[in-house]
């Protein structure tokens, strides 16, 4: 099966961004950055608590915080197969829906600091979560005295359903 792909680029205004995602209509988001490389919406888009008068908008790649009068660039994708047909909305599949891809979702929100009620070890540790939301399992990076890192992998599901895969790059 073909399917027709039919990709723009819009300059809008960030605070209309939240209609543009409801509407049935539209195609698949994404927020275009600096460097013309995507960041899917993957989440909610509401008034953040960390950075007085943004919009804390999820993304592929995190959270980010926008001023919802600044102009950003949207690119929008328009597929016949994941639009709606009426006036019913209908949800779009991505890579988290369809478990092709965990979610991942930090403990800690990057601009805060260690308290009593969130303590240090907190810090950089980040839940991949499956298609249903559960928790498939924890990862953090630690530096080490020595200058070399360690990756930690902390499974959250049955012994056996997890595989690690190291890729060397540089």
């Amino acid at each position: 099966m073909s399917t027709t792909r039919n990709i723009t680029t819009h300059s809008v205004l960030v605070a209309d961004i939240p209609a543009i995602i409801d509407d049935p209509q539209r195609g698949i988001i994404s927020l275009v950055g600096n460097n013309g490389g995507l960041s899917f919406i993957t989440g909610q888009i509401d008034e953040s608590g960390l950075v007085m008068g943004a919009l804390a908008i999820e993304t592929e790649h995190g959270t980010l915080y926008i001023d919802p009068d600044e102009q950003i660039l949207i690119s929008e994708e328009n597929r016949p197969d994941l639009i709606a047909p009426s006036n019913e909305a209908q949800p779009t599949a991505t890579p988290y829906s369809t478990g092709k891809r965990c979610e991942a979702l930090a403990w800690v929100p990057g601009d805060s600091e260690v308290e009593e009620t969130l303590p240090a070890e907190n810090f950089g540790k980040v839940d991949f979560n499956d298609e249903q939301g559960e928790t498939v399992c924890v990862a953090y990076v630690s530096g080490r005295p020595d200058g070399t890192y360690t990756m930690t992998v902390e499974s959250c599901v049955e012994p056996g359903t997890l595989t690690l895969e190291l890729t060397q790059g540089v």
